[in-house]
């Protein structure tokens, strides 16, 4: 059986733990969780990690989703507001 599959996914996987480590501590630190989202990319980078093949997919649609609705100056709390 193949089982390299599994590998890239876990790779995938400690991108976001450390993403969501640093966006919760610069967040406890009264910084936006952007800051330490943006710190993460850095110092990965800066140690020589490379993203995944799924990761990178998924920042693609992030930043599409956000482009969209971004661009149709959408308020989501109006989706979230109960009728």
């Amino acid at each position: 059986m193949d089982f390299e599959w599994i590998a890239i996914a876990l790779g995938d996987v400690a991108w976001l733990a450390v993403a969501f480590t640093l966006g919760l501590a610069s967040k406890s630190v009264g910084l936006p969780p952007s800051v330490g989202f943006l710190a993460t990319g850095f110092v990965l980078n800066l140690c020589g990690y490379a993203s995944g093949e799924v990761l990178r997919k998924l920042s693609d649609l992030g930043i599409t989703l956000l482009l969209f609705v971004v661009g149709l100056k959408l308020n989501l709390r109006t989706f979230a507001r109960q009728r």
